[in-house]
């Protein structure tokens, strides 16, 4: 597990996440509230067999920690 990734202002960042389970629901947070995608700045993808991305666009000054959660099924 990667404790910080590092992005250039204003350019795409993408977090790939990868559970054992596929059928596991996970929900993404940022700074403790949970991530709602907007289609502009922030997407949420299932990308099938326990992958999952969160691709968001950093803003001038925005630290952000991301927290992900597996709920268990």
């Amino acid at each position: 597990m990667r404790e910080f990734k590092q992005c250039v202002e204003r350019e795409k960042i993408v977090f790939n996440v990868e559970v054992k389970d596929p059928n596991a629901p996970v929900e993404f947070f940022k700074n403790g509230e949970k991530i709602e995608p907007d289609g502009e700045r922030v997407e949420i993808k299932d990308l099938g067999n326990g992958k999952h991305q969160v691709r968001g666009k950093k803003q001038l000054d925005e630290r952000t920690k991301l927290r992900i959660l597996l709920k268990s099924i």
